[in-house]
């Protein structure tokens, strides 16, 4: 039995690359074909530095009516016929099969441990900070209801949820939190790890997302998904192998830039010269009324007041996340910020 699975998934596998290959060929000469496009499609792996690649420097290059506007909910426009220029979503590569053209592909990686840490560390950052709260913009898109986060964060959404009736039933005490990965308040990192939804969803994550073989992979384009990615896992078989050859080919054949989080600079002037979009130009959204202006700034003043109480004296150089759990009622004392957490 072993052995004939086996032989199915080598067959599989085979079968696969080379219709992945035939197609890229295809929509490379579509692409050829046409002088005018010049199409860019971000295929942004989450906890990797692409929201801020994608805010700071990909999305100011484009005006806006070049751009495709929100996606990462669902793709809403033809990709066959795009009238826009510039697409970023969380998607994985089998969206890229449902283009007539090949687009300019651009994508980011990081270290598998850190990303995997730093998702835990999103995952209960999103779910505190709004915790209690209904949405204040509702035609925002909201970032649990994207993929991962639409399971990762909501099971975190769960556990607070969880720990506060909990306290409302029997009047707990407040929760004093020292460790931020092991604690009572939520899952401890150890545990998480090893869940199948991590599994699922960020265990070997960026390979499956390059693939286009994510358990968030659309049935209609890639029915075989969930079969191949069981024969991926299957280390040390021919198959995996296979496929993993496949995923540093596509890496070097088929993405125009790669850029890496722990060498975000350079990956910046490396993609400014691939795509042709000079860092000396000027911003689209220079106009300080535009609203991804606005967001921008926002964003820097939040982080530039985040860490001013005094118990944060020691955490200056974060930039990243902080914890707040004030609408916990565990918490007592006011707004507080778990020390030493960053993303």
């Amino acid at each position: 039995m072993r052995g004939r699975k086996m032989h199915e998934c080598d067959k599989l596998a085979t079968s696969w690359i080379d219709e992945q290959r035939g197609a890229h060929e295809r929509r490379v000469r579509a692409r050829d074909d046409d002088a005018q496009r010049r199409f860019l499609y971000f295929l942004h792996i989450p906890r990797t530095a692409g929201r801020s690649f994608h805010w700071c420097f990909l999305k100011p290059s484009f005006k806006d009516h070049e751009l495709c506007g929100n996606q990462y909910t669902g793709l809403r426009i033809d990709p066959r016929e795009p009238t826009c220029e510039f697409l970023a979503t969380h998607d994985d590569y089998s969206l890229i099969e449902r283009f007539t053209e090949q687009p300019r592909v651009v994508t980011m990686l990081r270290k598998p441990s850190a990303r995997a840490l730093s998702s835990y560390e999103f995952s209960i950052e999103v779910a505190a900070r709004s915790f209690g709260k209904e949405p204040v913009n509702t035609t925002r898109v909201q970032t649990r209801d994207v993929w991962p986060w639409s399971v990762l964060t909501r099971f975190m959404d769960d556990e607070l949820r969880s720990y506060d009736d909990a306290v409302n039933a029997d009047g707990r005490n407040e929760l004093s939190i020292s460790n931020v990965y092991d604690n009572a308040l939520y899952t401890p990192f150890e545990d998480w790890a090893e869940m199948k939804m991590v599994h699922d969803d960020i265990h070997n994550g960026q390979f499956f997302q390059l693939l286009g073989l994510t358990n968030n992979t659309d049935d209609a384009v890639e029915p075989r998904a969930a079969e191949l990615r069981e024969c991926a896992l299957w280390r040390g078989t021919k198959a995996s192998k296979m496929m993993m050859d496949y995923a540093k080919e596509r890496l070097e054949h088929e993405v125009d830039v790669l850029a890496l989080h722990e060498r975000l600079d350079e990956s910046i002037e490396l993609a400014a010269r691939q795509l042709d979009l000079p860092l000396s130009a000027n911003a689209n959204f220079a106009d300080p009324t535009q609203i991804d202006a606005q967001n921008v700034k926002s964003r820097i003043s939040k982080v530039g007041t985040s860490f001013k109480s005094d118990d944060a004296s020691d955490c200056v150089d974060v930039v990243g996340f902080s914890f707040r759990f004030s609408k916990l009622k565990t918490m007592t004392t006011g707004q507080r910020i778990l020390k030493g957490f960053t993303s």
